[in-house]
């Protein structure tokens, strides 16, 4: 780790991620779209990283406002999750041993156990950029994007319905990964535009056994103590990556069948404009108590009515079973071909 105030005279590497140039020395242990070119990084905004030993400055705590908390209860006692909220900056306190300083144009990390380096990444690629993303007006969904035909088809959800699962699925029929886990979305004159993510994908053993090329390679954990890889994109059969931005052609929501496994139904269904807002905001990465204390939900609230006035919203319920995958690629490949503007030929 670096001493953030001698950033100038460290050799940086410039990465592509959510429509962001995140500048930082920081050695992601994750797959980064590196950008070759760190001449001119305009247009997108330029956030730089660091991760120290020490906290940048000293904060202000009785001048801050605690916006969360969260308790884990363990076996050595309480350990807490806080975000407080200051006039210039944020800090996001993790239990698990990091602070994020959240500022316009920088991110630091006060890595206070270094036993838990390995979710430096995991927390920024994560909760810290879906904080920093929201406050410049991108809502974040909790949610992995394919991209067919210039336009973007995106699976959003709570873990456990099969987003990376979808989306992997519909690599291997011909479509290109734009996002795995978060997905921002941007309005671009009058346009809802998904932003690129990182190369890779989450998956557990079982996915991964099905999905990669090779499953004797070894892959990062997303998180210590579980099973959970990061795989690159190129690793998975078919794979892909789409690194710019694109509009979205439809949400869906997805949620495998609670019926007997030889039922092969497929549904597609849409979903009211009201609803889906709702949905939208319940699968946003940012939970709404915290919105709510920090004064964003109404400008999220009217995001998303503006968006489902454009972007359909459908709800996908599909059978367990990755024999099944096949079918239910088919099914939403027929869907988006129905689209006003059509995602698949």
């Amino acid at each position: 780790m670096h001493n953030g105030n001698n950033r100038a005279s460290l050799v940086q590497a410039v990465y592509q991620l959510f429509g962001l140039n995140l500048v930082s020395e920081y050695p992601f242990i994750g797959r980064m779209n590196n950008k070759a070119n760190t001449i001119n990084l305009a247009p997108s905004p330029v956030l730089h990283f660091t991760c120290n030993q020490n906290p940048p400055f000293t904060a202000e705590w009785e001048n801050g406002k605690l916006i969360y908390s969260y308790r884990y209860r363990t076996s050595d006692g309480d350990l807490w999750d806080r975000l407080y909220l200051f006039d210039t900056y944020a800090v996001w306190q993790f239990a698990w041993g990091a602070d994020f300083y959240i500022r316009d144009e920088q991110i630091d990390c006060h890595l206070r156990n270094q036993n838990y380096q390995s979710l430096v990444e995991h927390f920024l690629v994560g909760a810290v950029l879906a904080y920093w993303l929201e406050r410049e007006g991108f809502p974040a969904l909790h949610a992995s994007a394919v991209t067919i035909n210039n336009q973007a088809a995106a699976f959003t959800s709570h873990s456990g319905n099969g987003k990376s699962t979808l989306a992997a699925a519909m690599l291997q029929a011909g479509a290109a990964l734009l996002t795995d886990d978060i997905l921002p979305i941007e309005n671009q004159k009058g346009e809802y535009w998904g932003r690129s993510g990182l190369p890779q994908v989450n998956l557990w053993p079982d996915q991964a056994a099905y999905f990669l090329d090779n499953t004797n390679e070894e892959f990062e954990k997303v998180v210590p103590d579980m099973p959970k890889k990061r795989a690159p994109v190129e690793a998975l059969k078919n794979g892909a990556f789409c690194p710019e931005d694109r509009s979205l052609a439809c949400i869906y929501i997805p949620r495998k069948s609670d019926q007997p496994s030889s039922r092969t139904d497929i549904e597609i269904v849409p979903v009211l404009p009201a609803e889906a807002v709702i949905e939208l905001v319940r699968y946003s990465f940012i939970p709404a108590n915290i919105c709510e204390k920090l004064g964003w939900q109404a400008h999220r609230l009217d995001f998303f009515a503006r968006l489902v006035e454009q972007v359909p919203v459908r709800r996908l319920l599909y059978p367990a079973g990755f024999e099944h995958l096949p079918q239910v690629t088919e099914a939403v490949l027929e869907d988006l071909k129905k689209l006003p503007h059509q995602a698949a030929t």
